[in-house]
């Protein structure tokens, strides 16, 4: 009985809280009650949690248990030359999945290189970004002289001047804007899912499509949109940090480079052989706890 007594004792010693005041007091761990993490800039939304923004390739360490919240962007497409169509905006990848104890690699995606002045060379498709087995894939690549339709992707790229050239299909984005003026100008490039690239009919450029609007840190901010096209006299926009397209058949200033980390398409160069496409802008990744 006295043995039994004791057990008791030591039993309710073990599981009794914790005091401040009582240096040496036992407080056992409890699973899933917490994630404590580094890696990127670290910040506090205005909702109070924690904020891991990656710009750069980098790794998140967490050790704990936790809910995140993640906003994954992928590469701009990039822009097409001589009066070329606008790039694709990458994908926007939003969601929550949980986390334990473990280091997770984060790959931010490139925005895709400007198609040539003399549109004989293709601009290239954003890349993905990539973090915890999750990918938001890159931009569709505007249509330039050697490929007049718009590459698919996120979102499509704009078509370019051809008459007859169509917008790359969005997957998961939006697709790109159309070109039906002979010998006109580029369209714009897709934008977030629901803004696609502005089609054309006429001698001014398509505008891009405006991006995503993602709130997860208690502050809403829009990502970038797709790239506007070139043209010989009116281009085309850019939306939300995407490229814009740039105008006349004479000059050598190519289209507008998406501003980096937003994942624009590039906008489109001028006529007439003049100038080159923009660069697409690079993706990023942001991650949520508590």
């Amino acid at each position: 009985m006295r043995f039994l007594f004791r057990l008791l004792v030591l039993c309710a010693a073990l599981i009794a809280p914790a005091s401040g005041n009582m240096p040496g007091t036992y407080q056992p761990m409890l699973v899933g009650s917490g994630l404590s993490c580094t890696g990127g800039s670290i910040s506090i939304g205005a909702n109070g949690r924690i904020v891991h923004t990656f710009t750069a390739n980098g790794n998140l360490i967490c050790t704990g248990v936790g809910s995140v919240s993640y906003w994954l962007k992928g590469g701009g497409g990039g822009g097409g030359g001589n009066r070329g169509g606008g790039g694709g905006a990458g994908l926007d990848l939003t969601g929550t999945t949980t986390l334990t104890s473990g280091t997770y690699a984060v790959v931010i995606g490139g925005g895709g290189a400007g198609g040539n002045a003399s549109g004989t060379v293709s601009p290239n498709a954003g890349s993905a970004t990539t973090w915890n087995a999750l990918s938001a894939t890159g931009g569709g690549f505007g249509g330039t002289g050697v490929n007049n339709n718009g590459g698919n992707g996120a979102s499509g790229g704009g078509g370019a001047f051809a008459n007859t050239a169509t917008g790359g299909t969005g997957t998961g984005g939006a697709n790109g804007g159309n070109n039906t003026f002979t010998n006109g100008p580029g369209a714009g490039g897709g934008g977030c899912a629901g803004n696609p690239g502005q089609s054309t009919s006429t001698a001014v450029g398509g505008n891009g499509g405006a991006g995503c609007t993602v709130n997860i840190t208690g502050t809403p901010s829009t990502s970038g949109g797709g790239g506007g096209g070139g043209a010989s006299v009116t281009p085309g926009s850019g939306a939300n940090g995407g490229g814009s397209g740039v105008g006349g058949d004479s000059g050598s200033t190519p289209g507008g480079s998406a501003t980096a980390n937003t994942g624009g398409g590039g906008g489109g160069g001028t006529g007439g052989g003049a100038s080159a496409g923009g660069v697409g802008g690079s993706g990023f990744v942001i991650l949520v706890h508590d």
